[in-house]
């Protein structure tokens, strides 16, 4: 049973190789998404999956764009474009065996790579689970919407540690725990409680210091 049928939340709408049928999320361990790191590496680079550096960041690419129309657009739409991106650029479809475990082991694969690019004056270069709760009052689109709509049936890593701009660690449960300490009211509050407790509980979210405490400042 998933955490939309358990628990009451008010408000929320609440990728492991081809060959494997279901996936877990994975027991939390340290993964660093260096932002500025990554992004001065060879894109020509084969990963252990087969893809280049290059083909990851131009999917990243694809779906950071994804949530900036859809917070115009509708959640509807992070859905159908994230599942779209992942599955052409996999070579699978929706008639797929266990695709949305196929999508999610995908991302767990190569979550440190996942990194939106600098946005006029407004983002500094973030992973995208950090830009999407930076978008504010659309952070829900990409994170409710898709990437914490179901963890059985999409059962998503979200334990990555950002290493930002001026070095500073943080995981997402840190960045949203941080809002939160401020009462930033340029996020919609109520919103990130609710998202914190289904992080917290159903996908294990950890913070930088535990999951890799040598890391940043």
């Amino acid at each position: 049973m998933t955490h939309r049928a358990m628990a009451s939340l008010a408000g929320l709408t609440l990728m492991v190789s081809p060959a494997v049928a279901q996936a877990t999320t994975p027991t939390p361990q340290c993964r660093i998404a260096d932002v500025l790191g990554e992004l001065a590496e060879d894109p020509t680079e084969v990963l252990p999956s087969g893809f280049t550096r290059g083909e990851i960041r131009t999917l990243a690419t694809r779906m950071c764009g994804a949530m900036v129309l859809a917070s115009s657009n509708g959640a509807d739409f992070i859905v159908e474009d994230f599942d779209t991106y992942i599955l052409d650029f996999n070579g699978w479809d929706r008639d797929t065996p266990n695709y949305q475990s196929r999508i999610a082991a995908f991302w767990n694969d190569h979550i440190e790579l996942f990194i939106c690019r600098s946005h006029g004056h407004r983002y500094m270069h973030d992973h995208l689970l950090i830009r999407a709760v930076e978008m504010g009052s659309h952070f829900e689109v990409a994170l409710n919407g898709y990437i914490l709509q179901d963890e059985e049936l999409y059962p998503f890593d979200v334990n990555v540690v950002q290493i930002d701009e001026t070095g500073k660690a943080e995981t997402l449960l840190d960045h949203v725990d941080e809002i939160l300490a401020r009462g930033d009211q340029g996020y919609p509050l109520l919103y990130l409680r609710e998202m914190r407790e289904v992080i917290v509980t159903w996908y294990d979210a950890r913070p930088a210091a535990e999951l890799c405490p040598d890391a940043g400042n």
